[in-house]
């Protein structure tokens, strides 16, 4: 008995623990995110959260009818029927719930000392015997798990970084063969193993409570994820599989070598040809480099036929000084006081073999373009910018005569500095302004006396002589390189590039010395200094901005195939008018380029101020403004009664319940 009472003890502090350490880990924020008034944005930030989804009208897309009374058959009808457009999600990275399966044997046998690092020594089960379950959630790893990414161990973090890398295969002509598992392991999305099928919900649970622990919203904002959206589109009567689908995927894996862009062609096929409609695609973060891939080697005749538009939110076009921290020299968001986390030493599994990362450090697409008409006009906005403050008279009559110089040509859409697009935000001037450096001149990284601007030169040479992810680099980078990406190919369909940009971003990092020094004696080394510019706190405002330009140019000059470019300042209060839309027909339609502002949840009353850090690059798909924006989107008078080119006219009421549970589309 008394040996059970300290068990019970022993759990119940070790649970309080790590309860606190998620409370930490959540906290790893400016202090100043802890006070009573940060206290009060958080509940302002969640109050427009509940309120966007309660607020809505019941079923709004099935004509009010109530689901619950209705044949699958029939509320897919009714839908169609209506006036909204089916939806595809496609989230970012760390975004999606990961599974690992493990065949115990080949595992042990093939990699004795990773088996060793987790803590297992035998593959008979028993209760004293310290042997791996069949599967595990990779991300996020429960706390108790022996590769919890909460650790003061080095052995724990390899224990994770291990189960978590790739085999690169350089010889390999499949390029979805160029990235393998650990002998032994095989990672899947949540939903796509025996013990998850059943709570797949065709993929929806794979983008939503990353951490799946109570009170999840409180520990990490970010971590409910798509959760949100999709009860927001299931009260406006969408259903996962038939009229909504969320794109999980293995987010380890380059752009280039991923097989989520065969899931995310699949269901925007499977959705257009079940309803009869084109279809919205929602992305966020790297989901946009995995859309854009996709609508770049899909024909255009089928493009116009099946896509609507194209909403980019958060896009990493131009990669992200984030990135280049974590393979540099590790990533500080990852490990909490005394080094409890996950440690470098599990950090370098993840630089050394996670090839997404080349997708997402800088890109030289600055340097690309730098003689590209519409980006010297872009450069030289960001640099006057930064000379003529139009709170003075100087300023005021330079931007006046700015705004009918030859000087503005191809960012006419976007407002002048004179206008006024913010209101309360602590960090975010209240004119309107690109917000970003002139990327030409930044430097990407300072490390000892060495600068490295961001041409692929510079960046190859920082992560050649200073990263962990040395021994494969070059490979990682030319696989980037064979996706376009860093050229942005013009989507060929309406888009909408939507960002924030009130928040402070790194654009630079600077090590007094070479952080490979550090990394390589199994420490972290964080940067000594930043350079900073404004964008959604991961992402930079020269990002979208350096898209959204060199499509809305192609627009505007008649290049074949190019659509027109709405550009969404998040936050932004200048042109938040009433329709997305320029022609409100049935299908509403999207004729010119634009800039619009669209409200946020961190937006202060009239007179209040606020940080806006709620309202950053991990909380966008959470964004209560934004969501509701996004319904307006939807809500395009896409009516067809008839069911004209609607497949499902065809299709039993079995079939129909087959298809989300089945959900080979997504495969």
């Amino acid at each position: 008995m008394k040996k059970t009472t300290l068990c019970l003890a022993a759990c119940a502090f070790l649970a309080l623990f790590a309860f606190c350490c998620m409370l930490a880990w959540r906290e790893q924020i400016p202090p100043e995110r802890r006070t009573a008034e940060a206290e009060a944005e958080f509940a302002q930030f969640t109050a427009k959260l509940e309120d966007a989804v309660l607020k809505l009208p019941p079923n709004y897309c099935l004509g009010g009818r109530d689901p619950t009374k209705m044949t699958v058959k029939d509320r897919l009808a009714a839908f169609v029927a209506g006036p909204c457009l089916p939806i595809i999600t496609v989230p970012g990275h760390q975004g999606t719930r990961l599974r690992v399966q493990i065949d115990c044997e080949t595992f042990k046998n093939t990699q004795p000392g990773l088996f060793a690092d987790c803590g297992w020594d035998t593959c008979e089960h028993g209760f004293f015997k310290r042997s791996p379950d069949k599967e595990y959630t990779l991300w996020v790893p429960r706390v108790f798990d022996s590769f919890s990414i909460l650790s003061f161990s080095d052995r724990t973090s390899r224990c994770f970084g291990g189960l978590f890398s790739l085999v690169h295969n350089p010889k390999a002509e499949d390029p979805f063969e160029k990235f393998g598992e650990v002998p032994g392991l095989k990672v899947t999305w949540y939903g796509n193993t025996e013990q998850t099928k059943q709570d797949s919900n065709c993929g929806a649970t794979a983008g939503e409570d990353l951490m799946s622990v109570p009170f999840e919203d409180r520990l990490c904002d970010a971590c409910p994820a798509f959760r949100n959206m999709r009860q927001y589109l299931e009260r406006l009567g969408y259903q996962s599989g038939l009229t909504f689908q969320n794109i999980p995927y293995d987010f380890r894996i380059s752009v280039n070598n991923n097989k989520a862009r065969h899931s995310l062609t699949n269901s925007i096929r499977h959705l257009s040809n079940i309803t009869g409609k084109k279809v919205v695609i929602a992305a966020h973060s790297l989901g946009n480099l995995v859309s854009l891939q996709t609508l770049n080697e899909m024909a255009q005749e089928e493009k116009d036929k099946r896509i609507a538009l194209f909403l980019s939110m958060a896009a990493p076009f131009t990669g992200a000084a984030k990135a280049l921290e974590c393979v540099l020299g590790g990533n500080p968001d990852y490990v909490v006081s005394f080094n409890f986390g996950l440690r470098i030493a599990g950090q370098r599994y993840l630089a050394q073999t996670n090839s997404v990362f080349a997708d997402l450090i800088p890109s030289f697409n600055y340097f690309l373009f730098k003689d590209e008409p519409w980006a010297k006009e872009l450069y030289a906005r960001a640099l006057l910018e930064s000379k003529f403050d139009p709170a003075t008279p100087e300023g005021a009559a330079f931007w006046s005569n700015y705004s009918n110089s030859s000087e503005n040509r191809h960012l006419k859409f976007f407002p002048l500095p004179t206008e006024r697009c913010f209101s309360g935000f602590k960090g975010r001037k209240d004119h309107c302004s690109l917000n970003m450096n002139d990327m030409l001149h930044e430097t990407s990284a300072v490390i000892g006396d060495a600068m490295y601007d961001y041409s692929f030169k510079d960046i190859l040479e920082v992560l050649e002589k200073h990263s962990m992810v040395t021994p494969a680099i070059r490979d990682f980078l030319t696989e980037r390189n064979n996706s376009k990406l860093p050229w942005l190919p013009n989507p060929g369909v309406p888009t909408a590039v939507a960002f924030y940009s009130h928040l402070v971003t790194k654009t630079g990092l600077i090590y007094n010395q070479d952080p490979k020094l550090a990394t390589e004696a199994n420490k972290a080394y964080h940067p000594d200094g930043v350079t900073n510019t404004g964008g959604d706190d991961v992402v930079p405002t020269a990002g979208p901005l350096l898209a959204a330009t060199k499509w809305a140019y192609e627009f505007e000059t008649g290049v074949e195939n190019a659509k027109p470019v709405k550009v969404l300042e998040f936050c932004s209060s200048y042109n938040q008018r009433g329709s997305f839309y320029d022609a409100e027909a049935s299908p509403k339609s999207v004729n010119a380029n634009e800039y619009i502002g669209v409200g946020c949840a961190c937006q202060p009353e009239a007179g209040g101020s606020t940080s806006g850090e709620f309202c950053r690059h991990s909380t966008m798909i959470r964004d209560a403004g934004i969501m509701d924006y996004i319904g307006s989107i939807l809500d395009a008078n896409a009516f067809n009664p008839e069911f004209k080119d609607a497949a499902f006219v065809n299709l039993t009421e079995e079939d129909l319940l087959s298809i989300p549970q089945q959900c080979t589309h997504i495969f």
